[in-house]
């Protein structure tokens, strides 16, 4: 009876996935080619990221060390603290600006068949290239802003930011699984060679990105997260 069941089961989804075209294979070799040539430069960039990084801690403490003093903790606070994610993020992707230009320019006319597949890849096209597109914010100003109205009124340009930015947040490296069965031969194999690579991105930007130096960053501004 099991052995019925599972045979029906994988009757059924093979009976629901339509089979591949070769419009699918095409956009999914493109697509794994060009992916995979974004982490491996973005992969490459690390050390210059995380230069970036220190010299954006560097720059609060020259500029505004301490400039939250006493305020207070709360929602407003949060979005200051979000603010300061997105500098970090945008700073540590500056060398991968133009990869990820090339990358959107090959990878953004590809179509597929499976709907479900087109819109997860064409929403992650068009996060990424909003996050290409913002210019990182000058979180010392708007600290400074906010303190000096008594800290009960963001600034609105850290309230656009942070709309502009946290929708848009994506790494560098994206294989949705339904993309594994557009690939065969040497397809596959490039696939599988950009795991490691989206994991060490993926590594960096959760650990080193928005923890660390997030919270190196809150420390000298003194700005409860």
């Amino acid at each position: 009876m099991a052995r019925f069941a599972l045979g029906a089961l994988a009757l059924a989804a093979l009976v629901a996935a339509p089979p591949a075209s070769a419009s699918d294979v095409t956009a999914t070799q493109a697509y794994v080619r060009a992916n995979y040539a974004f982490t491996r430069t973005a992969h490459a960039n690390l050390g210059s990221s995380n230069r970036a990084l220190t010299n954006v801690l560097r720059r609060i403490g020259r500029e505004c060390p301490h400039a939250a003093k006493g305020t207070p903790q709360g929602d407003q606070s949060q979005h200051l603290s979000n603010e300061v994610i997105g500098l970090l993020v945008l700073e540590a992707d500056k060398p991968d600006r133009a990869a990820a230009h090339r990358f959107l320019h090959e990878v953004g006319s590809l179509r597929w068949s499976d709907p479900s597949l087109n819109r997860k890849l064409h929403t992650y096209f068009k996060q990424l290239a909003a996050l290409a597109r913002l210019s990182p914010p000058d979180v010392c100003a708007d600290v400074r802003t906010w303190v000096s109205g008594g800290s009960v009124t963001l600034p609105s340009s850290t309230i656009a930011f942070d709309k502009a930015f946290e929708p848009n947040w994506v790494v560098a490296g994206y294989q949705p699984s339904g993309l594994s069965r557009f690939e065969s031969g040497a397809t596959r194999s490039l696939a599988r060679r950009a795991v490691p690579l989206e994991e060490k991105l993926q590594e960096f930007e959760a650990a080193e990105v928005t923890v660390e130096r997030w919270a190196e960053v809150l420390d000298v501004l003194e700005l409860g997260p």
